[in-house]
Parts: structure tokens; C-alpha cells; sequence
């Protein structure tokens, strides 16, 4: 150090003026409630369809609590995976033609209401054979129906528990879709591995409303209505009875009855002339009511009140609340309850 020059202190570092801290950013925690949706039809008391009702005419009940209605539409548009099972076994071939037919303009009317609804083609006598996967060709379907013929025993209870299984829960699309199984069958079974309470038990774990053609005419008796009745009414769905009201007058002139013995209805053996058409009349009209209530239900949604996946079957119950809807004798047809989705 030079001498005279007095020593410099080093520089002191000046304090720099304090900083106000950044607020950090809002984190945002999103947890997706899967919601329940309901679809379900309002019948008079002549079982005519009720399309103009509001939301305010409904409440909604899980487990017997109720639950907000999130969203509600009175026609819901949704797709429809559709499983059609045709039964072919012996008991059915009096009226498997026009079973055919009225199948063949099924598919072509649900193809043309809505090019996003798909259809599972299935046939099941002593086996269950699935002869088309979902698909909008209604071509392509028409004509494996009218290749099929009745012969062997009935395992409607597997075929029932195979559709939903193994196929349609596992459906799905974007917007949601609803999940369908229609079946033409007298409601007899004689060949399945499963019982009836599986098969209802599999169809309500994949989501899936049951509607049955009862292939069950006039002046009988069968067990099989007992078991259709049951697997739709559990399900949501509804049977359609084609052939239970007495046929025409010309039933008993002689005209249709070649094989009409001591007043017995072994008319139907004939298949042939005016009955016959009556037949295929009152089959159309069946499928066609069936295919009315698919496209014109409505339709609330809700958040589950027990968000749980704990793999526990949740009732539900839809009620008529307006004094209107109650006056005049309504009635409420939907599912009756959901298994909430697992997951890993």
C-alpha cells in the first residue's frame, strides 16, 4: 500500500429492497364423479306412452334417500347397442317366419332412426352362436336372419348372460349409450349351464334393460311368461305379448283351420293364409312398440350420493311428483338400480 493513502474500507453491499413473494398459483384438484344415468318410460293406464312431461314432475331416490336431478332431457337421442337374440329352438318354429320378418324390419328401422345405433345378431337352441357383431349393416343382418332355422332345445338363461358378459358392457361412446338386449322367445329353458337369477344378475351388472317378445299364443298357459315378465321387470324393461288376445272372427270359420280339432287352438299349425298374416301383423306391431320406447325415453342423471366402488348393488327409484302426472294414474318403467364401475 502506497504510504499517505488511507486504507478504503471494501465496498459494503447495500441492501436490496425488499421483495413482496409472488403468490404461488391456485392448484386446481379435479376428481371425476361418475354420474348415474337413468332412462325410463311413463305409461298411462292403457300403457300408451306419456312424452310431455317436465322435470319438476319427477324425484329421484338411491337406497331410498333422494337425490338433485343434475340434468334432465325428455326424449333422450343416445346411441343404442343393441343385442337381438332370437330363439330357434323346436318350440318357436310355428311362428319362426314371421319371427323372421318382423326381426329383418327391427333392424332396419333402429339402422334408419339412428346410423350410431349397432346391433349384436345372436341365435341360441341347445347352443348360444353369435352370428354377427355390432354392426349398422342392416343388410348384412337381414340376411343371416333369413338363413336361420328352428330345430334343438332352449338355453335362453346362458344366451342372456353371454350377450351381457361378454359383450355389451363392454360397450361404450362418447355422450354415453344405453345397452339393450331384445329377444324373441317363448321364455322356456331346457339346455342352460346358468340360472334365470344369473342371468338377470349379469344383465343388471352390465347395465342392461331386457325386452322380450313372448312367442306364447292364445289359450295357453306357459311357464315361460312367469320368467319374462321377471328378467324385463328387473331390468327395466317390458314383454310385449303379440298372440295373447284372441285372433279374428275368421279364426273359426273353417278359412284358416285345416288343422283345427274339437275347438283347440292347433290352428297355429297351419302357418299358412289369413291367420298367418294376422300373425306377422301383431309381431310387427310388438317390435314396433318396443322400438317407440327405445327412442322416445327420458332421461335425469344425478351424482351418487356413496361415490364408493365398493362393488355394491345401489337401488333406484323414480317417483311421480306432480299432482297432474299423479291424478290421471301414471306410471314409472326404468331400472331399477346400478352396480357402481370398479377400479384398479
Amino acid at each position: 500500500m502506497a504510504a499517505g493513502v488511507p486504507a478504503q474500507n471494501p465496498p459494503q453491499p447495500q441492501p436490496k429492497p425488499e421483495q413482496k413473494a409472488e403468490p404461488k398459483a391456485e392448484q386446481t384438484i379435479r376428481v371425476d364423479v361418475p354420474l348415474v344415468n337413468v332412462p325410463f318410460s311413463v305409461l298411462d293406464q292403457k300403457d300408451r306412452l306419456v312424452t310431455d312431461l317436465k322435470q319438476e314432475d319427477f324425484k329421484v331416490y338411491e337406497d331410498g334417500k333422494p337425490v338433485p336431478i343434475r340434468f334432465f332431457s325428455s326424449i333422450t337421442r343416445v346411441p343404442l347397442r343393441i343385442g337381438l337374440l332370437l330363439d330357434t329352438s323346436n318350440s318357436v318354429r310355428l311362428y319362426f317366419k314371421a319371427q323372421q320378418n318382423a326381426a329383418i324390419d327391427f333392424v332396419h328401422t333402429m339402422m334408419e332412426s339412428n346410423p350410431k345405433n349397432r346391433i349384436l345378431l345372436m341365435t341360441f337352441d341347445f347352443t348360444k352362436d353369435i352370428l354377427s357383431e355390432f354392426t349398422n349393416d342392416a343388410d348384412h343382418l337381414s340376411t343371416l336372419i333369413r338363413k336361420l332355422k328352428p330345430g334343438g332345445g332352449t338355453s335362453l338363461y346362458d344366451a342372456v348372460y353371454t350377450a351381457s358378459k361378454d359383450k355389451l358392457q363392454y360397450e361404450s361412446e362418447a355422450g354415453g349409450l344405453r345397452r339393450v338386449l331384445v329377444i324373441a322367445t317363448d321364455g322356456e329353458d331346457d339346455a342352460s349351464k346358468h340360472s334365470m337369477q344369473e342371468a338377470i344378475a349379469m344383465a343388471r351388472r352390465a347395465g342392461v334393460t331386457i325386452y322380450a317378445i313372448a312367442t306364447i299364443s292364445w289359450g295357453y298357459n306357459s311357464p315361460g311368461e312367469k320368467v319374462l315378465d321377471q328378467m324385463c321387470e328387473e331390468t327395466g324393461g317390458r314383454v310385449v305379448y303379440p298372440w295373447k288376445k284372441p285372433p279374428s272372427a275368421e279364426f273359426g270359420t273353417g278359412y284358416l283351420s285345416k288343422t283345427q280339432i274339437d275347438g283347440q287352438n292347433a290352428v297355429y299349425e297351419a302357418g299358412t293364409g289369413k291367420y298367418s298374416s294376422e300373425q306377422a301383423e301383431k309381431l310387427a306391431d310388438a317390435l314396433g312398440l318396443i322400438q317407440r320406447e327405445l327412442q322416445t325415453q327420458y332421461s335425469l342423471a344425478y351424482i351418487p350420493p356413496n361415490p364408493v366402488s365398493d362393488g355394491r348393488y345401489r337401488e333406484i327409484r323414480v317417483e311421480l311428483t306432480s299432482e297432474r302426472a299423479r291424478g290421471i294414474g301414471l306410471k314409472v318403467r326404468g331400472r331399477r338400480g346400478y352396480y357402481p364401475p370398479q377400479y384398479n
